[in-house]
């Protein structure tokens, strides 16, 4: 809804607004000053340093891993082909399909919030999201940052860089992501990561 010019702008309307503004010029100041790319790849803004890796679906998609390995092992890198869970290395895994569930795991696990930086010593620090399909049949799920969009793998099926709908991922937090409803943030995976 559109305010008029000298008109209050409050409550939900307000806050939406503001985090537009707030979008807007962190992509601004992201990009040296010029307007994004339309359709660019999005990633936070914040203090800590990330890197990326080339997108190379053909490591995770080869018949002898495919179907051993899942969406955490490729948010985390690792072609563990023992279909890892988040917190099982650690002895403390995922209780329910909640945030804070998946949430807690991971970072039992190593992961940090995204404002949570690691030093030079973890790279790659590699960026990744997670969305959780709420319930008691639901799941969780991961994407991670490539240089030009995010790339994910759905359980034993093939990695890819294409949402539900067969689009380029280039903000997992506003792509089809199907049944997985709650978006639960952004985080860091870094070197040290525990992964089983």
């Amino acid at each position: 809804m559109a305010a008029r010019l000298g008109s209050t702008v409050s409550g939900p309307d307000f806050g939406k607004l503001l985090r537009l503004i707030e979008r807007f010029l962190a992509n601004l100041f992201a990009s040296g000053g010029k307007p994004a790319t339309p359709g660019g790849a999005s990633a936070p803004t914040g203090p800590c340093a990330f890197e990326t890796l080339a997108y190379d679906p053909g490591f995770w998609n080869d018949a002898a891993h495919i179907k051993r390995n899942n969406c955490y092992a490729y948010a985390t890198n690792r072609r563990t082909d023992t279909f890892p869970q988040p917190g099982r290395a650690t002895g403390h895994p995922i209780t329910d399909f909640t945030c804070a569930s998946a949430v807690a795991a991971s970072k039992s696990d190593g992961a940090h919030a995204v404002n949570d930086c690691f030093d030079e010593s973890e790279r790659p620090r590699l960026l990744v999201a997670l969305v959780i399909w709420p319930g008691e049949d639901g799941d969780y799920h991961w994407y991670r940052k490539h240089p030009d969009f995010w790339g994910h793998k759905p359980g034993e099926t093939a990695a890819r860089n294409v949402d539900s709908s067969g689009k380029i991922i280039t903000d997992p937090e506003r792509c089809d992501r199907g049944p997985y409803t709650d978006f639960c943030g952004y985080f860091l995976i870094p070197k040290s990561q525990k992964v089983a």
